[in-house]
């Protein structure tokens, strides 16, 4: 009975890798308010849970506590403590444990989760046969990720569902992870396909190497090619040679196939046809810039950095003036050009030396596949595909699934080796008497061995912890997804009801409370706009303005004060009070403020807070506030407008008559924004203070700086007037 216990749950332990393998680069639900990233490590973090108590099963049935120990021990331990030293001492602990919105790693908590999946299926994986059957799920599970992205980039729509008929639509939610996935499924198989003696395995073989190189050629970014050189060159360099000779035909047959596709796709005549040039591309930060970014982040935090998941508040309060040149000058990004860059900014020094002590510990662990013996080929491939994998982590960032990914070939190889006998890796059993290599050297009977008994304890504590956290950020994601179709649907009482629950769910997103902070107001406004109201309604207002003002205050002054956006949030739910609250727009101009030092080359912040003096009719302020904005960014089609109504009415005219020819030279010639600026140009022409007025040139104007270069595709919002608000007016 024993026995048959035993094999049940050494299958559940072989079963959950290969599943976990095929399943997390497809999985994805659309009922979070991010579909991909979030959806994969809810999946990992409940099946490592799930075989934490079946390793635990395992150890009480067999009367003993087996973990497999290798060279990667010691560094990756290292690397542990310091991203739990990291989150200790974060800037912000919230974004650090659980990640940011949208951006679920690398934290802590999913670090721990993958270090635990690592361990279990390093421990556990018990034949080469269930190692073949983890790197075919790879391989088929990638495949099937690149054949679908494919398709939906030659436009092939999979359903009527809004998410379904984005132009880049893939099931990890970026193309650039596709290609990098094509590429680890086109290593593994074309190692396997190489090696393979019967004709049926190379024949299977074949088509998934095919759809893989495809997908690179259309999706792959530079560094998805610097992976897929350097794979194949340690490729050949690990593999014997002969092996290779021996399977001729596949190689030639391949080698053919990828010559005609690239010839296909560069001659003109094909290229145009099958090219998409419609197909978005992924907005990335470039690498000088978030160089800079983590330079100056490595200059104030050198020993342990700003704590994992903090690159957004880094990148507002360290983004070089040269950003707002660029097309995505408004994003705030929560990401750098590359995972090496986020390291270096989120664990510092320490962080970098415990990652390259890990990463030189990897490589040569990978690199002692050459010498292998038992099935070459399935050592060979992993290991070149983890050398790939950590190459890529230098020229673009992780994600949950190439970590995932990473993690689970690392776990398979070191069980290869386990089972192999090699490299200084092996089963150590550990008990309260000895920790000792190979078969129990215990003074205590086996029998009477309690050691598994007290391992039980942090195991089922892990298991809780993790099961806890997990179910309540799952519950606060699905309420605010819930909340956001009930907004699209313009129900604003149940998105007020979702978003609150989505707040009692996980209290300590600050994004949550922004939402239902703008809901509030929403709310109020809708209530407001009400030709006569109730002392009821009026009541109701007022309660919901209270809980925008409590809910703005949280994010600001408890969750996340060093986060611009939450102070930007703040100042537009004051700046909404105008009428209501006498002191509201100085509350407002102290939010812009804060927010304007922690993100102080955006011009956006500045048009917001000379909107504000604006309306107060303080125009010398407005206008030096909407010239800063003007300097940051010269194409800044709204800076240059609100700066013209500013001077205006200063009475400059012939400077805001300068003014709105930039704004004219920006907008759309077809646009009513052109037809406006026109117009308020010829009103003001015949103002008196224009005739006379010199014709001389600026000093800006022999410098140069104030050419705007028109030529550059310029993406401009509406033409707003200065101090358009929309304050919130309650009428009696």
């Amino acid at each position: 009975m024993q026995d048959k216990k035993t094999t049940i749950i050494e299958s559940l332990l072989d079963v959950f890798p290969k599943f976990l393998a095929f399943l997390v680069p497809i999985f994805f639900l659309p009922i979070t308010s991010e579909f991909f990233e979030f959806n994969k490590l809810a999946l990992i973090t409940v099946a490592t849970i799930f075989m934490l108590i079946v390793w635990l099963a395992k150890m009480i049935t067999n009367k003993k506590v087996e973990i497999t120990k290798s060279p990667l021990d010691l560094p990756f331990l290292m690397f542990l403590i310091v991203t739990i030293l990291a989150t200790v001492f974060s800037l912000h602990k919230v974004s650090s444990i659980f990640g940011s919105l949208g951006r679920w790693f690398p934290s802590l908590f999913s670090t721990l989760v993958l270090a635990f999946f690592y361990y279990v299926t390093s421990s556990n994986l018990s034949s080469t046969k269930a190692i073949r059957g983890v790197i075919n799920g790879i391989v088929l599970s990638t495949t099937f990720v690149s054949f679908i992205a494919i398709l939906s980039y030659f436009g092939v729509i999979f359903g009527t569902s809004a998410f379904f008929q984005i132009p880049n639509f893939t099931t990890t939610g970026s193309s650039e992870v596709v290609a990098l996935l094509a590429v680890i499924g086109l290593i593994l198989a074309l190692s396997n396909a190489s090696s393979q003696t019967k004709t049926t395995k190379k024949v299977a073989l074949i088509p998934t190497i095919m759809i893989n190189f495809v997908a690179i050629v259309l999706m792959g970014t530079v560094a998805v090619w610097i992976t897929l050189g350097v794979g194949l060159i340690v490729l050949a360099f690990l593999s014997d040679i002969k092996v290779y000779m021996q399977n001729k035909g596949v190689l030639f047959t391949l080698l053919g196939f990828c010559l005609l596709v690239v010839t296909v796709l560069t001659v003109p005549a094909t290229r145009n046809i099958l090219i998409n040039e419609n197909y978005p591309s992924e907005i990335r930060i470039s690498a000088k810039e978030s160089w800079i970014v983590t330079s100056s982040v490595l200059r104030d935090f050198p020993i342990l950095g700003t704590g994992p998941s903090t690159f957004v508040i880094n990148y507002n309060r360290y983004k070089p003036v040269s950003v707002n040149d660029r097309n995505y000058w408004e994003v705030r990004f929560d990401k750098p050009f590359s995972e090496l860059f986020s390291i270096i900014a989120s664990m510092g020094i320490v962080g970098l030396v415990a990652t390259l002590a890990l990463t030189f510990k990897v490589l040569k662990y990978c690199m002692a596949a050459k010498s292998s013996f038992d099935e070459k080929e399935l050592t060979v491939g992993i290991g070149t595909a983890i050398i790939a994998m950590v190459v890529a982590f230098g020229f673009t960032y992780a994600s949950v699934t190439t970590g995932f990914l990473l993690v689970l070939l690392l776990a398979a190889l070191v069980a290869k080796y386990r089972i192999d006998g090699t490299n200084d890796t092996e089963n150590v059993n550990l008990s309260l008497s000895s920790i000792s290599k190979g078969n129990k050297m215990s003074l205590i009977n086996t029998d009477k061995e309690v050691f598994q008994y007290i391992m039980a304890v942090p195991i089922t504590l892990v298991a809780l912890a993790g099961s806890y956290y997990m179910f309540r950020q799952y519950e606060g994601e699905f309420y605010t997804r819930s909340a956001i179709a009930a907004a699209q649907e313009n129900n604003g009482s149940l998105t007020y009801q979702l978003q609150q629950k989505a707040i009692e769910a996980f209290p300590m997103r600050d994004s949550y409370h922004n939402s239902y902070a703008n809901t509030n107001i929403a709310l109020a406004n809708s209530l407001a706009s009400k030709e006569t109201l109730s002392d009821e309604e009026k009541n109701t207002i007022q309660t919901l303005i209270a809980q925008a003002i409590r809910s703005t205050k949280v994010t600001t002054e408890v969750l996340n004060p060093l986060n611009a956006a939450n102070w930007e949030t703040r100042a537009l739910v004051y700046r909404s009070l105008q009428g209501v609250a006498k002191d509201a727009n100085d509350w407002a101009i102290k939010s812009l403020n804060a927010a304007i030092q922690l993100d102080p080359v955006n011009p956006r912040l500045r048009l917001a807070l000379g909107g504000i003096y604006y309306a107060q009719s303080d125009f010398l302020s407005a206008a030096n506030l909407f010239s800063q904005a003007v300097t940051l960014k010269n194409d800044y089609a709204n800076a240059h407008y609100n700066l013209a109504q500013s001077l205006r009415e200063l009475k400059k005219y012939p400077e805001a008559i300068q003014e709105l020819e930039f704004t004219k030279k920006l907008v759309d010639e077809k646009s009513e924004d052109y037809t406006r600026v026109a117009a308020e140009i010829e009103n003001l022409s015949k103002m008196p203070n224009v005739a006379g007025a010199t014709s001389q040139p600026s000093v800006a104007d022999i410098e140069g700086t104030n050419n705007i270069n028109t030529q550059a595709p310029v993406n401009q919002a509406p033409l707003e007037d200065a101090g358009s608000n929309n304050p919130l007016e309650i009428s009696n």
